[in-house]
């Protein structure tokens, strides 16, 4: 994971800005989570190596990897968080935490599972799944990303129930 890092960093230092506007560059981590004890330590230095800015770094994580997190754990994320990095919850629906978790996760993006979103255009229940997620984000003031969006449909039905971003 750590090599993982340095070298999306690294690479998304290397990308230009269309219109101006920096993109991001999400890393999915597994292996290298909060409740390690140098896990400030090491996205910090990896971010300072790379140049890029804090604010284009989006951390995912499992839903499972926010849950029940001491408050050591919390104030290092936050740390993170007041430099700029945005955490995201990935595969969210997929795991174990409650919707009453959602509200407490330290993280900023909710990433709304390809289960969901593959059937977003012709199954009602993902639909419904897919927009809840959606108005549960919103609603808490976070971004809510669709991952797996691989047809003109998806697109279209997700951007309108108010998906923030894009995967696939």
């Amino acid at each position: 994971d750590r090599w993982v890092l340095r070298t999306a960093l690294k690479e998304a230092a290397t990308w230009p800005a269309p219109d101006g506007r920096p993109v991001s560059v999400a890393v999915n981590l597994a292996g290298l989570v909060p409740g390690d004890p140098e896990f400030v330590d090491i996205v910090s230095n990896a971010i300072m190596e790379s140049g890029v800015p804090w604010e284009r770094v989006v951390l995912e994580l499992v839903e499972t990897a926010f849950v029940d997190l001491p408050s050591r754990v919390r104030q290092s994320m936050d740390e993170l968080v007041q430099r700029g990095v945005r955490f995201a919850v990935d595969d969210f629906g997929t795991g174990y935490s409650s919707l009453a978790r959602l509200k407490d996760l330290p993280a900023q993006i909710i990433k709304v599972d390809r289960r969901f979103v593959s059937g977003v255009g012709n199954d009602s229940s993902d639909f419904a799944v897919a927009r809840a997620v959606v108005d549960m984000a919103r609603a808490m003031g976070r971004k809510c990303v669709a991952e797996g969006v691989e047809t003109a449909t998806q697109f279209h039905v997700l951007r309108g129930v108010g998906v923030d971003a894009y995967q696939g």
